[in-house]
């Protein structure tokens, strides 16, 4: 990680990590993972606009990547999987002190991540996994009041708007996956509004 002032009102914050994962067969195992990496990158930046405001914005990608491999008849043919996640996300926020008593702030996020599916050495006429993408906005709204030296009580409202394509719970149709033993089906709504409103009391001693 990395932090810089470049000047009084600004400040930004940069961050990577990475990571890998090996998973050697010992002649035994003969389909599955074969290696696993991950990176991170974000940058996170704060303003004064003022003694009493500031801004916020931020911005992280991340990726995880697993090969996958396994015999594919006849014999020795193999087939290969390279699945791919990745992520982006955005926000920015505003917050200050309204009065001597009363503080306030919004933040906008937006997420977006991504599901490939590399698949090579497939079957004649199998087509290959299609990609997944999800996305979630979300708005927050937040207010504080000083009851006392000590005591301040909080407001959050927050909005979500959820949305993906994912196919996982479906068969090849698009029927719901339903369990064979007893037909119990699994359903997901594919955009899912929510919303939460929370009230908390907080006391400093």
């Amino acid at each position: 990680g990395l932090d810089w002032t470049p000047m009084d009102r600004l400040g930004l914050q940069f961050n990577y990590s990475y990571s890998q994962d090996e998973y050697p067969t010992d002649g035994v195992r003969i389909d599955g993972i074969r290696k696993g990496t991950a990176q991170m990158f974000s940058i996170d930046g704060d303003y004064a606009l003022n003694d009493q405001w500031k801004a916020r914005g931020w911005y992280t990608h991340d990726t995880n990547k697993i090969d996958q491999e396994g015999p594919l008849a006849p014999a020795p043919n193999t087939w290969f999987a390279d699945l791919d996640n990745k992520g982006d996300t955005v926000g920015l926020g505003l917050d200050g002190q309204a009065t001597d008593k009363i503080n306030v702030g919004a933040s906008y996020e937006w997420v977006r991540t991504v599901s490939t599916y590399d698949q090579t050495g497939l079957a004649a006429g199998v087509e290959p996994l299609p990609d997944i993408n999800t996305y979630l906005t979300r708005v927050g709204l937040f207010g504080t009041y000083d009851l006392m030296k000590n005591g301040s009580i909080r407001v959050d409202l927050i909005h979500e708007i959820w949305k993906t394509n994912d196919w996982t719970w479906t068969f090849q149709d698009g029927s719901p996956f339903s369990y064979a033993n007893e037909g119990t089906q699994v359903t997901q709504d594919y955009d899912q509004p929510s919303t939460f409103y929370g009230v908390s009391y907080s006391y400093k001693f």
